[in-house]
């Protein structure tokens, strides 16, 4: 059961890991009700748009925690904390 969910999850998951290894200073990832991907960081960066294994992810800067983005993501659909560690958990 949630199959594409879990998915979805342990692939931004993985992500939001090579952004920050890549030098983002990322608060957080997701995925927009329009299938956008989206990274949020508190830096500016260069770039507002990159490619991520053939995928676009939009960049949008100036967020200084988790408290700002949770301000702004009337778009975006929150999953339970639970169900999030559970799906990466089995990751490893």
């Amino acid at each position: 059961m949630y199959t594409g969910l879990k998915d979805n999850i342990r692939f931004l998951y993985r992500m939001f890991n090579d952004f920050k290894s890549s030098g983002y200073d990322v608060v957080v990832v997701g995925k927009a009700y329009d299938d956008n991907l989206q990274a949020y960081t508190r830096n500016d960066v260069e770039k507002n748009m990159i490619r991520y294994n053939g995928l676009t992810v939009w960049i949008v800067s100036g967020f200084s925690d988790i408290e700002g983005f949770e301000k702004k993501k009337n778009y975006m659909k929150s999953v339970d904390e639970s169900f999030i560690l559970e799906a990466v958990r089995r990751m490893k």
